[in-house]
């Protein structure tokens, strides 16, 4: 818990950003997967609840589609953020240097913390992107296969 704690403290606010639209789009990624696991199948229905199933079906198409395609903007701004992370704490890095760019008053924590963040935010921006990106595609070619059928 401590090594938690201190990953979160290194990457300073970018990274609990990034973490949290983490869990927003895996969310909903997984809320579909849930969806489609439960819809019933309309093989023995009359052709009263047939046709109520298939706009049934037609209406969560489209809400997939617009869902997919907000996961995927989740998927490009998390990048963005971690070089946003990077950049505040690159800007950390050289705050703690002095004129002659050795590390100002020995501190040597600044310099390292600065360097710390730039690289956990970078790294978990493109960890959730990838992951997202990942299953953004795996849940739209099922979808365009069922869509076919």
């Amino acid at each position: 818990m401590a090594e938690l704690r201190a990953f979160l403290a290194d990457g300073g606010p970018a990274l609990a950003v990034i973490l949290a639209l983490s869990v927003l789009g895996w969310s909903i990624l997984l809320w579909m997967l849930f969806e489609r696991a439960t819809q019933p199948s309309s093989a023995d229905a009359d052709p009263v609840e047939r046709e109520i199933a298939d706009w049934s079906r037609r209406d969560r198409a489209v809400r997939e589609r617009l869902l997919l395609r907000f996961v995927g903007t989740l998927a490009v701004v998390t990048p963005l953020l971690g070089l946003l992370g990077t950049v505040g704490g690159m800007m950390r890095t050289f705050g703690s240097l002095d004129g002659s760019g050795t590390p100002g008053g020995g501190d040597v924590d600044g310099l390292a913390g600065g360097i710390s963040q730039a690289l956990v935010t970078t790294q978990a921006g493109l960890v959730v992107a990838l992951s997202l990106i990942g299953g953004r595609l795996w849940l739209g070619r099922s979808a365009a296969q069922r869509e076919a059928r």
